[in-house]
């Protein structure tokens, strides 16, 4: 995570999409579902 956002402030490309992580998935109505239920995103 924390390589991908430098990626991001230095204007590259991250190896690893982090678009899931956006704030406005708040807004979407889009949020983060783990594969083994609530609780194992973190």
């Amino acid at each position: 995570m924390g390589e991908s956002l430098a990626s991001l402030v230095l204007g590259k490309t991250p190896r690893l999409a982090i678009d899931m992580y956006s704030f406005s998935r708040f807004q979407e109505g889009s949020p983060l579902h783990g594969a083994y239920g609530i609780g194992s995103i973190s």
